[in-house]
């Protein structure tokens, strides 16, 4: 499927689909999966699943917390 994307400085967001997108392509979201079902334009059934990145979190101490917060992060 072809598709024209605008880039926002969202940070962790993939893929905005609109309403309207996802009315017209009859979609069905299913969050527990992280997928998305929708008719192509040919009528068939096709599924759009995010792509898995690893998370990396990196504990802090309360006091790193707290100098963050000072500084405006």
């Amino acid at each position: 499927m072809i598709a024209n994307l605008n880039v926002l400085p969202l940070g962790s967001y993939d893929v905005l689909i609109g309403m309207d997108w996802l009315e017209k392509h009859w979609s069905i979201t299913n969050c527990k999966t992280k997928t998305i079902c929708y008719k192509d334009e040919l009528g068939g059934r096709q599924e759009m699943q995010r792509i898995k990145r690893p998370v990396k979190i990196r504990p802090i101490t309360t006091s790193q917390l707290a100098k963050c917060i000072r500084k405006g992060c």
